[in-house]
């Protein structure tokens, strides 16, 4: 066999294909307009009541240039059940926002999710979303911890994948394969290859996560089996093998790319097929080739390809597929950011300086800003930063499934080239599973969300106490907030009304007011609760996207010495640390009695708890309506007594004051309620009588305690989820003065910036170490204007402490 494959070598016949020799094809369909969100993110694993710090980019899905004007950007951190734990919205401007999200300090540990979207992004479903794994863990001893199994995993999955689609016999077939565990985790595993007579024909073992290929000469007439090595049930058998059929192989030649066609040997005829080349659904050119034997070389220059992945066909007269494999084109593997660091080594609290280069053609530059981030290596994941802007845009945002630590398919190893990786990954992930086939398939005229720029509030206007619209009646909108302004519409034929591209910030409270045709405010507002938000989210499309997160021990090591430097310093200050409290119970109605006893000397029927939920509500009287669901709302009684002629049907107790509403159900018939937004609110408590006028008494407890104001129609209070105003990364700087401060300082990111801006194609910044002895790794990211991803790490190590 070894004999007969050298011999059919040396009958290769290689044809170089220059730029005139090619056939540029027309464009086969409007190109679909597709954009990503990415996010920087500073590290992977957190402690509770650490920050997240981020950076989003808002790119062209084809140019990765950034996309002008203004857009919303919506991120979320999602448990492992689908509750969504925390919502920022982010103003892209030009392509660039930047946000943070703080821990709270009761977060329970484990995985979360990070995802970010934009509106339009909703047409092509979660796989067009921003992902990306973290975990929160609390300080662990060394007797807590769980070490690693490094044994063998019990029950593993091994699949194969030959190049171009099928097996051919009588030709050399490339054939790649993944062995994963049952986490979906790529496992190092070896195997053979035998026929129907147990003879083994080849061996195979892999190379990189779980991944390697071989090749294989099947003959008519012979079964062929593969076992994977102590997993003698992983037998299975090479189905479909073709007689007549077509095998595409793929080799990087440096500057160049080798692509061999292949077919029974036994085959003499002539045939015509063609080379088809295309990008993200675009057709690039088609290449004729006449085989007149059973093998075909053709060399194409790289400067063909944009950069990233491609789809490489072969088609006959007829255009039926005979094979078909992606392809990785890409010239430069490494840095695009030069990063230099003053030097190799650094002692604690010791100034850093970093010189930033981005390495770009004479007629590109770097307009927008970089983000730097610059983290200890044991708060990034076990294999070091999973995911970065270049293999998000140019390998996870491209392949459907879950990419295992896509970050390491660009670096070269001793063993394995970044060419050799990626060529593995479009043998495996890339087959059948090009996230560009689906996206093509969008019909642009259907798509919603483009120009979704700014909030929106809306909502109906009717007449008081009759449902009858109010048509061509003004509506305005006030912000409170620093920056006042007012917007002014009016409601269409149906009473509605609609305020768009408002540009607030978050936990905003804005005051709209509406008058009828005539200018009369005794009208009703009755504001919509869409929210843009989920509260929770199906994580099963997100488990089948994402992998998990490998956690190095050096981490839980690293939050441990933090806390006993921290708990050290406490006590030396004379101060008392609490240990850890253990919650045994939750509060009861009946702790909350006991709790509220000077208010009222009654066990009320029902307690509510107000909480972010109940927002939407706006005021009290939509909670009552809508969430307690009163019927007594709206109802009163005529009496003939002359001070009190009209008896509302509930009554309502705020902070211990009875508010008698009896003269303003005269003047303006409005329940006075309405005035206290629910936001002020913390407890609603009820009590039901069977009087024959008050029916329901509610005792409500304010956070703010604020005056109760005179009530009028036409007005309603809403707090408005805006744009979040981000934090300023601290970082310290020391001197001679606070050099020898004891305060411990053990700063996982010592570094953050979204903003680092390139000034004659040169960016220099500084900052201080901390306390922790560890190795320091430096991330820098961003796109030029030209769209070219720049992407440059660098390393640097705390060995020594100062003597303070």
């Amino acid at each position: 066999m070894k004999q007969l494959l050298a011999t059919l070598v040396l009958f290769y016949i290689i044809t170089s294909v220059f730029p005139q020799g090619i056939e540029e094809l027309a464009p086969q369909q409007k190109p679909v307009v597709y954009e990503k969100v990415y996010l920087h993110i500073d590290r992977e694993l957190y402690s509770p009541g650490d920050t997240i710090w981020f950076k989003s980019y808002l790119v062209s899905g084809i140019t990765h240039k950034f996309l002008p004007g203004f857009k919303n950007i919506y991120v979320q951190l999602i448990s492992t059940s689908g509750e969504v734990i925390s919502n920022r919205l982010l103003f892209s401007f030009y392509g660039e926002s930047f946000g943070d999200i703080a821990l709270n300090d009761s977060l329970p540990v484990g995985q979360y999710t990070i995802r970010a979207r934009t509106k339009y992004l909703e047409n092509f479903g979660e796989e067009s979303y921003f992902h990306k794994r973290i975990w929160v863990s609390k300080p662990k001893s060394s007797l807590e911890l769980d070490l690693p199994d490094e044994k063998a995993p019990k029950e593993i999955e091994a699949m194969f994948f030959p190049e171009g689609g099928m097996l051919v016999y009588n030709a050399t077939n490339h054939i790649a394969f993944k062995v994963i565990s049952t986490d979906g985790r790529g496992v190092e595993a070896s195997g053979f290859v035998i026929n129907q007579n147990n003879d083994t024909i080849t061996r195979f073992k892999t190379s990189f996560l779980g991944m390697g290929r071989f090749t294989l000469m099947p003959k008519e007439g012979e079964k062929y089996y593969t076992i994977i090595d102590n997993y003698p049930e992983t037998r299975q058998e090479f189905g479909n093998i073709l007689k007549d059929g077509f095998t595409l192989n793929y080799k990087d030649a440096g500057n160049d790319v080798l692509f061999t066609v292949l077919r029974d040997f036994k085959e003499t005829g002539k045939k015509n097929i063609y080379l088809r080349a295309s990008h993200k659904g675009i057709d690039l050119f088609q290449r004729e080739i006449s085989i007149d034997g059973f093998t075909q070389a053709i060399k194409l220059s790289k400067t063909l390809f944009p950069l990233g992945i491609s789809k490489i066909t072969v088609i006959d007269d007829n255009s039926n597929i005979l094979a078909e494999r992606l392809v990785f084109i890409d010239v430069n593997y490494g840095n695009t950011v030069k990063v230099e660091t003053s030097k190799e080594e650094y002692s604690t609290r010791e100034k850093v300086e970093l010189k930033l280069e981005p390495i770009l053609a004479p007629n590109d530059s770097v307009t927008s800003t970089l983000s730097v981030s610059v983290v200890s290596e044991d708060y990034l994941s076990s294999v070091g930063n999973s995911q970065n802007i270049k293999s998000y845009l140019l390998v996870d945002s491209e392949l459907k499934g879950a990419i295992e630590s896509p970050a390491l398919y660009f670096f070269d190893e001793e063993t394995i080239t970044a060419a050799e990786k990626l060529n593995l990954l479009m043998m495996v992930q890339g087959w059948r599973s090009y996230y560009w086939d689906e996206i093509v398939e969008k019909v642009p005229d259907d798509l919603y969300g483009w120009s979704d720029a700014g909030l929106s509030y809306s909502g109906y206007v009717k007449r008081l106490f009759r449902n009858k619209d109010i048509i061509e009646g003004k509506v305005s909108l006030t912000s409170f907030s620093p920056r006042l302004f007012l917007e002014e519409t009016t409601t269409d034929s149906v009473g509605r009304f609609r305020f768009e591209r408002l540009f607030l910030a978050d936990s905003t409270e804005v005051m709209v007011t509406a008058r009828n045709e005539r200018g009369k405010k005794n009208v009703e507002i009755i504001p919509d609760t869409i929210s843009d938000y989920e509260f929770n989210v199906d994580t099963k499309l997100i488990d089948q996207i994402l992998g998990g997160i490998n956690i190095p021990m050096k981490y839980y090591r690293e939050i441990y010495m933090q806390q006993m430097a921290e708990r050290e310093y406490i006590f030396e200050e004379g101060a008392i640390v609490i240990e850890e409290i253990t919650v045994v119970g939750s509060i009861t109605d009946e702790d909350i009695f006991e709790l509220t006893k000077p208010h009222y000397n009654f066990f009320p029927d029902n307690t509510y708890i107000i909480t972010k939920v109940d927002y939407q509500y706006e005021n009290i009287y939509n909670f009552i309506l809508k969430k307690v669901g009163s019927t007594w709302l709206d109802k009163y009684i005529i009496t003939r007594d002359k001070l009190h002629p009209i008896i509302p049907r509930i009554r309502y107790i705020v902070d211990g004051k009875t508010q008698e509403s009896f003269q303003r159900w005269i003047e303006n018939k409005q329940d006075p309620i309405e005035d206290i937004p629910i936001q002020n609110i913390y407890r609603i408590d009820l009590q039901k009588t069977i009087g024959k006028t008050v029916k329901e008494f509610y005792y409500i407890f304010t956070k703010k305690n604020p005056e109760f104001k005179s009530a009028n129609w036409g007005k309603v209070i809403s707090l408005v989820n805006g744009f979040q105003q981000p934090n300023r990364f601290y970082s310290p700087k020391y001197s001679l003065k606070n050099i020898n401060n004891k305060m411990p300082d053990y700063r996982p990111t010592l570094y953050w910036s979204p903003e680092v801006v390139v000034k004659d194609g040169k960016a220099n910044i500084e900052f201080f170490t901390c306390d922790n002895l560890s190795n320091y790794v430096v991330i820098v990211e961003g796109i030029s204007k030209n769209g070219k991803i720049c992407y440059g790490v660098e390393r640097f190590s705390v060995i020594n402490r100062n003597d303070y």
